[in-house]
This record gives structure tokens, C-alpha cells and sequence, in this order.
């Protein structure tokens, strides 16, 4: 059997249901070499080209920017509501985003930012 203890501070940023954007964060984390694991060689090599055209034709950089490793703003990749969220739901939370909590959270990920992961 395997036991699991976990305290206040971890079920605080603990997830029981899928966002899609926070799915979204990961992937962008794997395919731009800060998250801790990597993709399968193949996914990546598949993915690899479209990333560069999205970075080439969207603001996408001013998101990557944003992330480290373990973190970054919370209002991009908000948190799930339910279980069956999709896309749409979390546009709309990131959208409804007051403005003075996402400059906050962007001033925060920005000073975080070691500088020993480019962004390209």
C-alpha cells in the first residue's frame, strides 16, 4: 500500500480536475526545456515546428516570459472549477481577470525569472 500525507499548504496548490490551459503551461514548459521532464523525442520533434511558427506569428513570447520552471502566474493557467471545463472556461477566467491582480501576478513571475532559461 501506499500512503500519501499531505499538509494544508499542499492541497492548496493541488489540482483534482483538468484545466486545459494549465495542461497547456506544461506542455509550453516541456517544449521549451524548463519544465523538469522532457517530452518523448518524437512529440517533440512533431511539436517543434509549430512552436516556432506560434512564436513566430504570436505574442506567445510575452507568455513564456512569464514561466519557470515551477512557476508563474496563476491567472494564465487558472485553477479548475469543475470537472468538465474546457478551453473556453478558462479564456473567460483568464479574461475576467481584474487588472491590478494580473499586473501583480506578472511583476512577481517576472522578478522570479532566473536568467538561465531563454527563451528561445
Amino acid at each position: 500500500m501506499i500512503r500519501f500525507e499531505a499538509g494544508a499548504e499542499d492541497l492548496l496548490h493541488s489540482r483534482f480536475a483538468l484545466s486545459p490551459l494549465f495542461e497547456l503551461d506544461g506542455l509550453l514548459r516541456a517544449l521549451t526545456g524548463m519544465a523538469e521532464q522532457s517530452l518523448p523525442p518524437a512529440w517533440t520533434a512533431r511539436l517543434a515546428p509549430e512552436l516556432a511558427r506560434l512564436r513566430a506569428t504570436t505574442p506567445l513570447e510575452a507568455v513564456l516570459a512569464l514561466l519557470t520552471p515551477r512557476t508563474g502566474p496563476t491567472f494564465i493557467a487558472p485553477p479548475p472549477r469543475g470537472l468538465a471545463q474546457t478551453i473556453e472556461d478558462d479564456l473567460a477566467a483568464v479574461r475576467a481577470t481584474p487588472a491590478t491582480v494580473a499586473r501583480r501576478e506578472i511583476a512577481e513571475a517576472l522578478r522570479a525569472r532566473p536568467g538561465r532559461y531563454p527563451l528561445s
